[in-house]
């Protein structure tokens, strides 16, 4: 088989830089948790490895990015054992065993829950077969130290051209540990993890040295550490303890990291430090945002030079720059292009600078202690301001940089107006928002089936529709080079897109497409754009990329009938008018359940600007890990009118539907909405407005005969922020079932009529998404729903109502 190995991509991402790279012969090969490689690279077209395995939902992420999927591959679960082979079917039960069995080529695939364990990986892999060991859902697989642990690491990687990716380390509970991540092994890599509360318990700070990401390895012979794209927050307690965010004291790269809340540098480089790029970070708020210099020496004697340090902000820190160990410091290192503003002292260098920034970032929304969103606004200084010899080539939201004339400083790249919703703009639960960047909560480690909900709906979320004058086909067979004709379609949607006019259906046939699909092609109010999967739920789209899997920007546009899943935060992101995304199995995006201040959705209308975007018939579910973040819901609607109809939705990290940002006149009706949220993060369904663009007031909103049943938070809630009115006076809150949540109904105003609370009796409800739901007879939702604004079809193209009045929820049984 081909073996793509983690260097060799990441190698060819640099040199690639701001090529526009087409799947399938050329790969797009954005690096985000540092595995994604298309199997079709390799002439394999995608296919599963097992696709028995893959139609379970349970192990998408593992089946769709791969650096040599093959018999090194290893496995390592909460439910597996140590005793096991470490296959996927025996998964191992702890890391270390699996550090303890890895070689050279081994990737270590580890699945959601948490590992209380200290690691040591002692072996080594190679330029050419690095040992890797990746969260499968980004910052699903936890790490914490045992209970009583006296371990003054927590992972530390004694072998070298080992790359961590993905995970989530704590030490919240740990007098101990004063370090999550240490290398010292050679040619090593952090890249997308979340490494908090090291060092946060009193400590006896008498020569205590620590850091959340810490690399000592000998500058010259071992290669450069990489640090790339990590949260690193909350370490240390303050300057009376020498404990760092990270912390190179060797050669390497730190790009992308956003770091906040140290107690002493956010970065720091000292000892043999060399030859090392500090590029697109974002620290604030910590004793030092920089501090670099030589001293203290294990290696040689030499000076810290060739440090590079360009597009980073250092904002609202004690100190922002400083060199340290002056007379210690080379001829060789730059300062470019940094915005350095609100410490209360900015520099302390006798480093030359130039292209200085010293103004307030702008940042969305700023808290000092987490919790807030630090992407930049429209207006920042810092958009387009940035140095591009040295910038990486995404941000660390893996959006590609640059966006304007120029790499945007910071660890964020502006996008525009029309960027998805973030983490900060997400109601939270309860009367008064609470900032906090990471609730913490223990996921459920176990998978869930996924057979899907009850009898196979079809994929139009009402019959007949008016056939088109134009077609196009899809098959995984097809080349891109060909017409896109029936005897020779096209191999990826993306291409039948660009070949798409108005009045066009695209066929797609059954099989897996790894693709990140973008359809920009428009449609007319007298001739849509239809993007069909022939076989219901056959066409199986895997993202690889950290956004979307299908990212739609053309007006009067369907997406019909589509398996979506990937490694993004959102499945189907829609920024036009006009649309309609139905009968669609949007599942499994575990790799949004982290809280990177970017959120995540199933399915989002997501342009403020735009209007009438259907949302109908779909299932979503598996959206995030429940409850481990606000910022993910499973539908999430930003814009103007719009119908959510029809839709089955469960188990999403936060809400299962979503209104908020310019949210008005929209039809929120006959859906099933259960298992959404956990441990006081998120709820059934809430809707308000507020942050961007601003100044929206909700009005005309319907909220319908859904049936909201088992969800962790409020079963429907009317929110703004605190303090503001975002709620007008035409809203209705109607004839609705809901059971067994968190809360009821929470009005900001008017009231809610016609609510049933009572067991909505469905035929086999299980939490999971493997029972069927149905109303049983004696269902208190059936012959219970109003007419109003009420779809005139069921989820299964049943008319309604077929008794003497319309059931409540996705299915019309009665």
């Amino acid at each position: 088989m081909c073996k793509l190995t983690f260097a060799k991509l990441y190698d060819d991402k640099i040199r690639t830089d701001r090529q526009t790279v087409h799947a399938p012969s050329r790969l797009r090969t954005l690096l985000w948790a540092g595995v994604s490689a298309l199997l079709a690279a390799c002439g394999q077209g995608g296919a599963p490895a097992n696709p028995a395995v893959e139609a379970k939902g349970t192990q998408i992420l593992a089946e769709s990015t791969s650096v040599a999927l093959g018999a090194n591959d290893l496995y390592v679960a909460p439910e597996g054992s140590d005793a096991n082979a470490g296959t996927r079917t025996a998964p191992l039960r702890t890391i270390q065993r699996a550090a303890s069995l890895a070689r050279a080529g081994t990737t270590v695939h580890v699945g959601p829950g948490t590992y209380a364990e200290t690691i040591v990986s002692e072996v080594s892999g190679s330029s050419s077969a690095r040992i890797i060991f990746v969260s499968d859902a980004k910052w699903g697989a936890r790490i914490e130290p045992p209970p009583g642990a006296q371990n003054k690491v927590l992972w530390q990687a004694k072998g070298g051209f080992t790359d961590i990716v993905g995970f989530d380390l704590s030490a919240a509970g740990s007098s101990s540990v004063r370090t999550g991540i240490e290398f010292t092994g050679r040619s090593s890599s952090a890249r997308n993890n979340r490494v908090h509360r090291i060092g946060k318990l009193p400590l006896n700070c008498d020569g205590v040295i620590g850091a959340a990401i810490f690399s000592a390895s000998d500058p010259v012979s071992s290669g450069r550490t990489d640090v790339v794209g990590n949260v690193v927050h909350d370490i240390g307690q303050d300057a009376r303890c020498t404990i760092h965010g990270i912390y190179l004291a060797t050669s390497g790269t730190i790009k992308n990291n956003l770091v906040y809340n140290v107690g002493w540098g956010a970065i720091y480089l000292w000892r043999d430090n060399r030859n090392i790029d500090v590029v697109n970070n974002t620290a604030v708020h910590s004793l030092f945002g920089l501090v670099y210099g030589s001293g203290d020496q294990a290696h040689s004697n030499l000076p810290a030079d060739y440090i590079n340090v360009a597009n980073n902000i250092f904002y609202d820190n004690r100190t922002g720059v400083r060199n340290a160990g002056l007379g210690q410091l080379g001829a060789n290192n730059t300062f470019s292009n940094n915005l350095v503003s609100n410490n209360m002292v900015n520099w302390v260098t006798s480093t030359p600078r130039r292209g200085d920034i010293d103004q307030d970032p702008q940042f969305v929304n700023y808290l000092p202690n987490g919790g807030g969103d630090y992407r930049l606004r429209e207006t920042s200084p810092a958009i387009d301001r940035g140095v591009a010899a040295l910038a990486p080539v995404v941000d660390l939201n893996g959006m590609e940089r640059t966006q304007g004339a120029g790499p945007d400083i910071g660890a964020y790249e502006f996008i525009d107006s029309k960027s998805p919703p973030g983490e900060e703009p997400v109601p939270r639960p309860g009367p008064t928002p609470t900032p906090g960047p990471d609730p913490d909560p223990d996921p459920d480690p176990s998978p869930s089936p996924d057979p899907g909900p009850g009898p196979t709906p079809d994929p139009d979320p009402q019959p007949g529709p008016a056939p088109t004058a134009h077609h196009l086909y899809v098959a995984t067979s097809g080349s891109d080079s060909n017409d896109g004709s029936r005897a020779a379609p096209f191999r990826t949607i993306t291409r039948a897109a660009r070949a798409a006019k108005p009045d066009t259906t695209v066929h797609v046939a059954s099989g897996t497409y790894v693709e990140d699909v973008v359809t920009n092609a428009k449609g007319k109010a007298t001739g849509r754009i239809r993007y069909v999967s022939d076989t219901r739920w056959g066409a199986r789209i895997i993202g690889t990329d950290t956004e979307a899997t299908w990212s739609n920007k053309g007006d009067y546009t369907d997406i019909v009938g589509f398996d979506i899943s990937g490694s993004g935060r959102l499945g189907i992101v829609n920024f036009a008018s006009h649309t309609v995304i139905s009968g669609n199995h949007v599942h499994n995006l575990q790799i949004s359940g982290g809280c990177t201040g970017s959120g995540g959705a199933g399915i989002v209308n997501a342009s403020y600007s735009g209007s009438d975007g259907d949302v109908i018939g779909n299932v979503v579910h598996d959206i995030g890990i429940p409850g481990d973040c606000n910022g993910v819901q499973g539908i999430y609607s930003s814009n103007l009118r719009g119908r959510i109809y029809n839709n089955i939705v469960y188990r999403a990290s936060s809400f299962g539907i979503h209104l908020w940002h310019a949210a008005n006149n929209v039809m929120i009706a006959n859906n099933t909405v259960f298992a959404n949220g956990a441990r006081g993060v998120g709820g059934g369904i809430v809707t308000g407005t507020g942050d961007r663009p601003g100044n929206v007031v909700l009005n005309n909103t319907k909220v319908i005969n859904n049936l909201v049943f088992d969800n962790a938070g409020p079963g429907i809630k009317q929110y703004c922020y605190a303090g503001q009115d975002c709620i007008g006076d035409n809203n209705i809150v109607a004839n609705n079932l809901v059971y067994g949540n968190g809360s009821g109904i929470v009005m900001r105003k008017g009231a809610a009529t016609g609510t049933i609370t009572a067991d909505p009796q469905f035929v086999n409800y299980r939490a999971n998404g493997s029972g069927d739901y149905r109303l049983r007879d004696t269902s208190p939702a059936a012959n219970n729903g109003i007419a109003l604004s009420a779809p005139s079809f069921d989820i299964d193209n049943v008319a309604r109502p077929r008794g003497g009045a319309l059931d409540i929820g996705a299915y019309e049984n009665h």
